[in-house]
């Protein structure tokens, strides 16, 4: 999984420009063989991916590492994810609709 946030912070600071002006902190909780809780921290132009949960998400996304796998790549639709319980979304959904959109813009794979 650590590689995985390593490539998701490298691809999305290549290109910056489709989230350029973003203000946002996603929060993550991808369940497995462990769980793990990271937040994705979208700041003008630039993102961190941070392990820890020291800030105030604006949506939190709780899913399987499987169906996390196939969010990032845009090979689960996110609102059918959602209506199936495959993904739970506490804040923002809007800003979870977004995100998906955002990051049909790259390739993680």
């Amino acid at each position: 999984m650590l590689e995985t946030l390593q490539k998701i912070e490298r691809v999305l600071n290549e290109n910056p420009k489709p989230h350029q002006g973003s203000q946002s902190v996603f929060q993550f909780e991808i369940t497995g063989d462990e769980t793990y809780v990271f937040q994705l921290h979208f700041n003008d132009g630039k993102v961190t991916v941070v392990n820890d949960t020291e800030r105030k998400a604006d949506c939190t996304l709780s899913m399987s590492e499987e169906v996390f796998h196939k969010f990032l790549n845009g090979k689960i639709n996110g609102a059918m994810a959602y209506m199936t319980g495959k993904l739970k979304i506490q804040g923002e959904i809007g800003k979870a609709l977004k995100l998906e959109n955002l990051l049909k813009a790259y390739t993680f794979n």
